[in-house]
Formats: C-alpha cells, structure tokens, sequence
C-alpha cells in the first residue's frame, strides 16, 4: 500500500467516526429531549384533572345545560372551547364554605367562591405558577405549564424535522459508500438494495411530538372575577330566582376540602 492509500484509509476512517459521532451523538441528545418532553407531559397531568375537576364543580351548581351555556356566553368563553364535556359536572369542594343570612346570598357567594377557583386552576395550568428555586430562594420559577410546553413542542419538531431531512441513514450511507469506490462500484454492479434504503429511512425516522394527543389540550382565557364580579352576581341571582328549589338542593351537597384530601 502506498503512502497515498495509507493516508486517504486513514483520512476515511477518521470522516467515519467523525460522521458517527454526528449522527448518533445528534440522535442521542434528541432522544434525551424527547425523553424529557414525556416527563414533562406527566407532570402536568394533575394540573390538567384538577383544572378540569374546578370547571365541573362550576357546571354542577348551575342546574341545566342551558344555563352552562348562558354562564359561557356572560363570560365570554365559547362553551365548546372548553375541553370538558357541558355535561360533567362535581360536587364543588372548597377550602372554605361561604356563610351567609339567606339562602340566596350564600348560592351567589358559592358561584363566586368556585368561579374564583376554577379561574386560578386553569391560570397555572395553562401559564404556570411562580415558586422560589429551591437551591436559590430569590430567584423565581414557574411550574411546568401549558403554553411553555407547546413552545418546547415546536423547538423540538423543528429539530425532527430537520434531522429527518438531512440526516437521513440512506443519506448518511450513500456518503460512507462514497469513501470507498471499489465497494461502491461492486454495490452498483450488483444492484443497490434501494427498498432496504426506504425501510431503513422509515425505521430511523422521528415522528413529530403531539402535546394535544397526550390528552392535555389548551383552555381559554377566563375573565378575573374581579372584572365581571357585578355580572356574575347578576346572572346567578336570575338563575336562583328561576330554580330555587333545585339550586337549594344542589347547595347543600357543597362541602369544604377534607384536610386528609388537602394533604
């Protein structure tokens, strides 16, 4: 072998291992990520239920489907943007039940306290939730939320995409054949398997990540009771003054949080 031959094997298998280096390395870290987007998902699972447990104690304390709806459109929140069903509804259980003189006032107090509830749920499940950092209290965190995985989704599909498109492994083969021309011209005499390319092109292929398909999918923005305290007061004094008896029934089922359950 001449010292040519002896240079260009050695400067082919240092591209080589370059090139696996590359690509597995780039596979690994992705794989990582991936791996870590699954965690995440998991823990927002809770916060997904328990937002979702708080629009059903609201639905339970209007007593039909059309008021649900009524209570959407006073709020301004389409009722089929909401990802629970118009028909779930739960016994409200609060950390503390409202007292009042009459029965009427105590419903209007319920209505608030649960909106008021059910608003904060759906804020830290869908934006998060500030926390101090453990190893440094100062600094602020947020808890895993909605809207940060969605964006962590679109970084990530971006990077698959790309991966998909140009690191493929019939790329990535067709270029190590091309460090060696006496093999590729025996492959090319005998005829390139390109079928076993395709598959294994498919095999290696990432598919897109799916936030919504995990079952966790997005809520709409609720107005602060703060800000329709007045209108909401309003519509649930119309709906006692409609369903007295029933509402009264549905009252007397609230319960406050069992410090088991809390704990």
């Amino acid at each position: 072998m001449s010292d040519f031959e002896s240079y260009a094997e050695g400067l082919a298998e240092e591209v080589l291992s370059e090139m696996a280096d590359n690509f597995f390395g780039s596979r690994r870290r992705m794989d990582r990520h991936m791996e870590h987007f699954q965690v995440l998902t998991g823990e927002l699972q809770p916060a997904f239920r328990y937002a979702a447990e708080r629009v059903e104690m609201l639905h339970f304390l209007f007593p039909n489907i059309e008021t649900r709806k009524e209570f959407y459109t006073l709020v301004g929140v389409g009722w089929d943007d909401v990802p629970v069903s118009m028909e779930e509804e739960r016994v409200p259980v609060l950390e503390r039940v409202p007292w009042a003189l009459t029965r009427r006032r105590k419903y209007l107090s319920l209505v608030e306290a649960t909106y008021s509830a059910m608003g904060r749920a759906v804020l830290e499940y869908m934006y998060g939730k500030e926390y101090a950092d453990p190893e440094e209290p100062r600094r602020k965190l947020l808890t895993v939320h909605y809207v940060g995985l969605k964006h962590l989704e679109r970084q990530i599909n971006a990077t698959l995409e790309k991966m998909n498109g140009q690191t493929s492994v019939s790329g990535t083969l067709q270029y190590v054949r091309g460090l060696d021309p006496a093999g590729l011209e025996r492959e090319n005499i005998a005829g390139a398997p390109a079928d076993d390319m395709r598959s294994l092109d498919e095999a290696f292929r990432y598919e897109a990540v799916d936030l919504d398909a995990t079952g966790l999918t997005p809520f709409p923005d609720f107005p602060p009771l703060s800000e329709i305290r007045s209108e909401l007061r309003a519509f649930a004094g119309s709906v006692y003054r409609k369903h007295a008896k029933q509402v009264w029934a549905l009252v007397k089922q609230v319960r406050r949080v069992d410090p088991d359950e809390a704990g």
